[in-house]
Protein backbone atom coordinates (compact mmCIF):
# COMPACT_ATOMS: atom_id res chain seq x y z
CA UNK A 1 0.00 0.00 0.00
CA UNK A 2 0.92 3.22 -0.74
CA UNK A 3 4.36 3.65 -1.88
CA UNK A 4 7.51 1.91 -2.20
CA UNK A 5 11.02 1.26 -4.18
CA UNK A 6 13.68 -0.97 -4.38
CA UNK A 7 16.85 1.07 -5.00
CA UNK A 8 19.70 -1.32 -4.84
CA UNK A 9 20.46 -5.24 -5.16
CA UNK A 10 22.80 -7.81 -4.31
CA UNK A 11 23.98 -11.05 -4.84
CA UNK A 12 26.49 -13.01 -2.55
CA UNK A 13 28.34 -16.64 -3.14
CA UNK A 14 25.86 -18.50 -2.15
CA UNK A 15 23.00 -17.56 -4.84
CA UNK A 16 21.27 -15.79 -2.16
CA UNK A 17 19.32 -12.36 -3.68
CA UNK A 18 18.93 -9.32 -0.99
CA UNK A 19 17.37 -6.49 -1.65
CA UNK A 20 16.68 -3.09 -0.02
CA UNK A 21 14.68 0.13 -1.05
CA UNK A 22 12.19 2.51 1.02
CA UNK A 23 8.52 2.37 1.51
CA UNK A 24 5.50 3.62 3.64
CA UNK A 25 2.67 1.59 5.13
CA UNK A 26 2.39 -2.08 3.72
CA UNK A 27 4.98 -3.85 1.60
CA UNK A 28 3.41 -7.41 0.47
CA UNK A 29 6.58 -9.56 0.49
CA UNK A 30 4.78 -12.39 -1.26
CA UNK A 31 1.14 -13.62 -0.74
CA UNK A 32 -0.19 -13.72 2.90
CA UNK A 33 2.97 -12.31 3.98
CA UNK A 34 3.42 -8.24 4.68
CA UNK A 35 5.72 -5.69 6.61
CA UNK A 36 4.97 -2.37 7.43
CA UNK A 37 6.18 0.86 8.40
CA UNK A 38 6.55 2.29 12.23
CA UNK A 39 4.01 5.07 11.21
CA UNK A 40 3.39 6.97 8.17
CA UNK A 41 6.64 8.18 7.85
CA UNK A 42 9.21 5.89 5.55
CA UNK A 43 11.54 3.34 6.52
CA UNK A 44 13.86 1.31 4.44
CA UNK A 45 13.56 -2.74 4.29
CA UNK A 46 15.85 -5.60 3.96
CA UNK A 47 14.72 -9.18 1.96
CA UNK A 48 16.68 -12.04 1.01
CA UNK A 49 15.72 -14.31 -1.92
CA UNK A 50 16.63 -17.42 -3.09
CA UNK A 51 18.02 -16.17 -6.34
CA UNK A 52 17.52 -19.59 -8.14
CA UNK A 53 13.30 -19.73 -8.00
CA UNK A 54 12.79 -15.73 -6.53
CA UNK A 55 11.30 -17.20 -3.13
CA UNK A 56 11.66 -14.96 -0.01
CA UNK A 57 13.69 -16.19 2.76
CA UNK A 58 13.02 -13.47 4.92
CA UNK A 59 12.53 -9.75 5.10
CA UNK A 60 12.95 -6.47 7.89
CA UNK A 61 11.55 -3.18 7.92
CA UNK A 62 14.23 -1.38 9.55
CA UNK A 63 14.01 2.02 11.08
CA UNK A 64 12.44 4.34 13.81
CA UNK A 65 9.70 5.80 11.35
CA UNK A 66 11.40 9.01 10.97
CA UNK A 67 12.12 9.33 7.59
CA UNK A 68 14.65 6.32 6.34
CA UNK A 69 15.55 5.41 3.36
CA UNK A 70 18.20 2.38 1.94
CA UNK A 71 19.99 3.83 -1.25
CA UNK A 72 22.67 1.73 -2.05
CA UNK A 73 24.04 -2.25 -1.28
CA UNK A 74 27.00 -4.12 -1.20
CA UNK A 75 27.87 -7.71 -0.43
CA UNK A 76 30.60 -8.32 2.77
CA UNK A 77 31.29 -11.36 4.12
CA UNK A 78 27.99 -13.29 2.57
CA UNK A 79 26.02 -10.34 3.74
CA UNK A 80 24.45 -7.02 2.43
CA UNK A 81 25.58 -3.87 3.68
CA UNK A 82 22.99 -1.16 3.21
CA UNK A 83 23.77 2.34 2.58
CA UNK A 84 21.16 4.92 3.21
CA UNK A 85 19.84 7.96 5.03
CA UNK A 86 17.74 8.94 8.11
CA UNK A 87 16.76 12.04 10.37
CA UNK A 88 17.61 12.51 14.06
CA UNK A 89 18.48 9.22 15.47
CA UNK A 90 18.46 5.15 13.99
CA UNK A 91 18.44 2.27 16.03
CA UNK A 92 18.74 -0.91 14.70
CA UNK A 93 19.09 -3.96 16.89
CA UNK A 94 20.90 -2.72 20.26
CA UNK A 95 22.92 0.20 18.31
CA UNK A 96 22.08 3.65 17.72
CA UNK A 97 23.56 6.73 15.80
CA UNK A 98 22.49 10.30 15.64
CA UNK A 99 22.53 12.91 13.33
CA UNK A 100 23.83 16.53 13.83
CA UNK A 101 21.21 18.49 12.35
CA UNK A 102 17.93 18.73 10.89
CA UNK A 103 18.35 17.65 7.48
CA UNK A 104 19.02 13.77 6.40
CA UNK A 105 22.19 12.06 7.34
CA UNK A 106 23.81 9.16 6.23
CA UNK A 107 24.30 5.30 7.64
CA UNK A 108 26.07 2.45 6.88
CA UNK A 109 25.08 -0.95 8.21
CA UNK A 110 26.08 -4.41 7.48
CA UNK A 111 24.21 -7.24 8.27
CA UNK A 112 24.92 -11.51 8.76
CA UNK A 113 22.90 -13.59 5.73
CA UNK A 114 20.54 -14.35 8.34
CA UNK A 115 19.84 -11.08 8.98
CA UNK A 116 20.69 -10.03 12.06
CA UNK A 117 23.23 -7.09 12.84
CA UNK A 118 27.01 -6.98 12.54
CA UNK A 119 27.53 -3.14 12.70
CA UNK A 120 25.51 0.18 12.32
CA UNK A 121 28.05 4.05 11.48
CA UNK A 122 26.54 6.86 11.14
CA UNK A 123 27.45 9.72 8.61
CA UNK A 124 26.39 12.78 10.20
CA UNK A 125 26.86 16.31 9.41
CA UNK A 126 24.84 20.27 10.05
CA UNK A 127 23.09 19.65 6.53
CA UNK A 128 23.08 16.94 4.21
CA UNK A 129 25.19 13.93 3.64
CA UNK A 130 24.59 11.14 1.13
CA UNK A 131 26.33 8.06 0.71
CA UNK A 132 24.74 7.37 -2.91
CA UNK A 133 27.39 4.67 -3.88
CA UNK A 134 29.46 2.03 -2.08
CA UNK A 135 32.13 -0.60 -3.51
CA UNK A 136 34.07 -3.91 -1.08
CA UNK A 137 37.52 -4.41 -2.07
CA UNK A 138 39.30 -7.50 -1.77
CA UNK A 139 40.83 -6.51 1.93
CA UNK A 140 37.39 -6.38 3.45
CA UNK A 141 37.55 -2.31 2.84
CA UNK A 142 34.55 -0.57 1.72
CA UNK A 143 34.26 2.87 -0.06
CA UNK A 144 31.35 5.33 -0.29
CA UNK A 145 30.81 8.35 -2.25
CA UNK A 146 28.31 10.59 -2.33
CA UNK A 147 27.23 14.46 -1.96
CA UNK A 148 27.08 16.33 1.52
CA UNK A 149 26.17 20.45 2.25
CA UNK A 150 27.01 22.35 5.06
CA UNK A 151 29.86 20.24 7.09
CA UNK A 152 30.20 16.36 7.50
CA UNK A 153 31.85 14.44 9.91
CA UNK A 154 33.69 11.12 9.41
CA UNK A 155 35.07 9.24 12.70
CA UNK A 156 35.24 12.77 14.47
CA UNK A 157 36.56 14.63 11.20
CA UNK A 158 34.65 17.29 9.62
CA UNK A 159 35.06 18.29 6.01
CA UNK A 160 33.45 21.69 4.77
CA UNK A 161 31.29 22.13 1.36
CA UNK A 162 32.15 25.15 -0.43
CA UNK A 163 29.21 25.65 -1.91
CA UNK A 164 25.22 24.50 -1.84
CA UNK A 165 26.45 20.62 -2.27
CA UNK A 166 29.97 18.93 -2.99
CA UNK A 167 30.80 15.76 -3.65
CA UNK A 168 32.73 13.80 -1.01
CA UNK A 169 34.32 9.47 -0.95
CA UNK A 170 35.19 8.13 2.29
CA UNK A 171 36.55 4.61 3.23
CA UNK A 172 36.15 2.10 5.93
CA UNK A 173 39.09 -0.28 6.74
CA UNK A 174 38.90 -3.92 6.63
CA UNK A 175 38.51 -3.65 10.65
CA UNK A 176 35.47 -1.27 10.19
CA UNK A 177 37.31 2.06 11.47
CA UNK A 178 36.95 5.09 9.44
CA UNK A 179 40.34 6.76 8.05
CA UNK A 180 41.84 9.74 6.56
CA UNK A 181 44.83 11.28 5.72
CA UNK A 182 46.21 13.90 8.30
CA UNK A 183 45.84 17.66 7.50
CA UNK A 184 49.69 18.31 5.61
CA UNK A 185 49.57 21.42 8.00
CA UNK A 186 51.27 22.08 11.49
CA UNK A 187 49.00 23.18 14.62
CA UNK A 188 49.99 27.14 15.11
CA UNK A 189 49.70 26.69 19.16
CA UNK A 190 49.27 24.46 22.25
CA UNK A 191 46.19 22.79 23.49
CA UNK A 192 46.81 21.62 27.26
CA UNK A 193 46.21 19.82 29.25
CA UNK A 194 44.82 16.39 27.95
CA UNK A 195 42.98 14.55 29.59
CA UNK A 196 41.46 17.59 30.59
CA UNK A 197 38.84 18.19 34.04
CA UNK A 198 37.70 21.94 33.78
CA UNK A 199 39.60 24.80 31.91
CA UNK A 200 41.40 23.96 28.52
CA UNK A 201 43.94 26.25 28.22
CA UNK A 202 45.05 27.54 24.07
CA UNK A 203 48.48 28.84 23.89
CA UNK A 204 50.43 30.71 21.18
CA UNK A 205 48.02 30.87 18.45
CA UNK A 206 46.45 33.98 16.03
CA UNK A 207 44.19 36.75 16.94
CA UNK A 208 42.17 35.17 14.10
CA UNK A 209 42.11 31.80 15.24
CA UNK A 210 38.70 30.26 15.61
CA UNK A 211 37.99 27.28 18.52
CA UNK A 212 34.84 25.30 17.67
CA UNK A 213 34.12 21.89 20.30
CA UNK A 214 32.38 19.51 19.09
CA UNK A 215 30.53 15.87 20.42
CA UNK A 216 31.53 12.33 18.81
CA UNK A 217 27.93 13.12 16.84
CA UNK A 218 29.26 16.37 15.82
CA UNK A 219 27.03 18.83 17.50
CA UNK A 220 28.49 21.98 18.84
CA UNK A 221 29.03 22.62 22.54
CA UNK A 222 31.00 25.84 22.63
CA UNK A 223 32.72 28.38 19.36
CA UNK A 224 34.74 31.16 20.31
CA UNK A 225 37.43 33.40 18.33
CA UNK A 226 40.50 34.74 19.79
CA UNK A 227 40.29 33.13 23.18
CA UNK A 228 42.92 31.78 25.73
CA UNK A 229 40.72 28.80 27.16
CA UNK A 230 37.88 26.76 26.97
CA UNK A 231 35.50 26.10 30.33
CA UNK A 232 35.14 22.28 30.17
CA UNK A 233 34.10 22.06 33.61
CA UNK A 234 29.83 21.63 32.83
CA UNK A 235 30.16 18.79 30.06
CA UNK A 236 29.95 14.99 30.59
CA UNK A 237 32.93 13.24 30.66
CA UNK A 238 33.86 11.48 27.37
CA UNK A 239 35.62 12.21 23.96
CA UNK A 240 34.98 15.47 22.04
CA UNK A 241 36.87 17.20 19.45
CA UNK A 242 38.71 20.82 19.05
CA UNK A 243 38.67 22.53 15.69
CA UNK A 244 40.98 24.98 15.32
CA UNK A 245 40.33 27.18 12.19
CA UNK A 246 43.01 27.49 9.61
CA UNK A 247 42.63 30.24 7.10
CA UNK A 248 45.19 29.57 4.79
CA UNK A 249 43.97 26.06 3.81
CA UNK A 250 40.39 26.85 4.06
CA UNK A 251 39.79 24.12 6.89
CA UNK A 252 39.67 23.09 10.45
CA UNK A 253 42.72 21.30 12.52
CA UNK A 254 40.73 18.66 14.67
CA UNK A 255 42.30 17.21 17.75
CA UNK A 256 40.65 14.38 20.20
CA UNK A 257 39.63 15.85 23.41
CA UNK A 258 39.25 14.04 26.85
CA UNK A 259 37.17 14.97 29.19
CA UNK A 260 37.67 13.41 32.77
CA UNK A 261 36.54 13.83 36.30
CA UNK A 262 38.51 16.34 38.50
Amino acid sequence: QYDSAVNALGVNGTQDLFATGTFVGVLQVAEGWTIATQGFNTNFFLIRYDALDGTPEWAQSLGNGTDEQGLSMEIRNEGPVVAGLFRNSLTLGSQTITGAGDGFNGFAAAFRPEGSLRWLLGFPGDGFVIPEAMAVMDDGAVWFAGGFSGTAFFNGEPILSDGFFDAWVGKLSSGVTATREQALWSLPGRVFPNPVSDLLFLDGFPDEALFRLLRPDGIACSEAENTKRIDMKGLPDGLYYLQVWAPEKKSFYTIPILKIEP
